[in-house]
């Protein structure tokens, strides 16, 4: 059989490969992913069932399943998104230095998403470039006025060559879906923000829903008393960021329990170009 009349292969490491909710789906797929990746290198790992494999993730690399299925969530279903937060994440551990490590927790996955998405955006260069002042707007009309990660562009919008740079970094991600919108009779495309750009107001509101909680719980008032009296000061910070490292698991990126309508984002007041060339990061990635 010959590839290309016969057979094609989709080896397209920059497309989304699911829906990011449909993690019934998408854990099987970056688990065997990992497998095949670690098992170039690593003979017993090549070696091991599939279900020994995934029993050894859950067990020993991450802390359970739910940390396995936030880096597949946070990847957007895009597997050179996966494979770059899980080396930065195993990077992380291995700068550490301790042979004894702790497996992966969110902190860990959501710290190595953040990384993975500031390279990415560091690959414009100045934070004024059109690209990533759009970008800014989105995450703000999206993320923090609607506490959601998704959002929806008309047909035209999603031409625009500002939307196709931040699409071809990886900075936003397609996904496959539309919404038809009755009232303008219109139909959008449903895109998502990068986890990534998610964990710097998670890890702030976690730090300062732990730091409320201390200071008013009767601890924090001890501590000030024994402070005062017994010449010992109060580490409020340091046990705020020990609280806010245990709260950011209880963090959810975002909602999904909302109408589509609500997250219908128009580029305002612009005119697309289309003359120049679309990429201006350092880092091109076909789609």
């Amino acid at each position: 059989m010959e590839e290309g009349d016969d057979l094609n292969a989709e080896v397209n490491l920059d497309g989304i490969v699911f829906a990011p909710e449909s993690l019934d789906q998408v854990v099987p797929f970056f688990t065997r992913l990992i497998k095949k990746h670690v098992g170039e290198k690593v003979e017993w790992v090549r070696s091991l069932s599939l279900i020994d494999f995934q029993s050894f993730l859950v067990t020993k690399v991450f802390a359970g399943e739910a940390p396995l299925a936030e880096l597949c969530h946070a990847s957007g279903g895009v597997p050179r998104d996966f494979i770059n937060i899980y080396k930065l994440v195993t990077a992380g551990a291995a700068k550490a230095g301790s042979s004894d490590r702790e497996p992966f927790d969110f902190r860990a996955i959501r710290l190595g998403a953040q990384g993975a998405y500031d390279g990415k955006r560091a690959s414009f260069g100045k934070i004024a470039s059109p690209q990533l002042q759009l970008l800014d707007s989105i995450y703000k009309r999206i993320y923090v006025e609607q506490n959601a990660y998704r959002f929806l562009l008309s047909e035209e919008d999603a031409e625009d060559d500002r939307v196709q740079t931040l699409y071809m970094e990886r900075l936003i991600h397609r996904l496959p879906g539309t919404y038809y919108y009755s009232r303008d009779e219109r139909t959008y495309l449903y895109f998502q923000l990068d986890y990534g750009a998610t964990i710097g107001r998670l890890m702030h509101n976690a730090a300062n829903d732990a730091r409320a909680s201390y200071e008013s719980s009767i601890w924090a008032r001890f501590e000030s008393f024994r402070g005062r009296f017994l010449g010992h000061s109060a580490d409020n910070d340091k046990t705020a960021a020990l609280a806010a490292y245990t709260a950011l698991s209880d963090r959810e990126p975002g909602r999904f329990d909302y109408e589509p309508h609500e997250l219908i984002f128009r580029i305002a007041n612009t005119t697309p170009t289309t003359s120049g060339p679309r990429g201006r990061g350092r880092h091109r990635n076909r789609r």
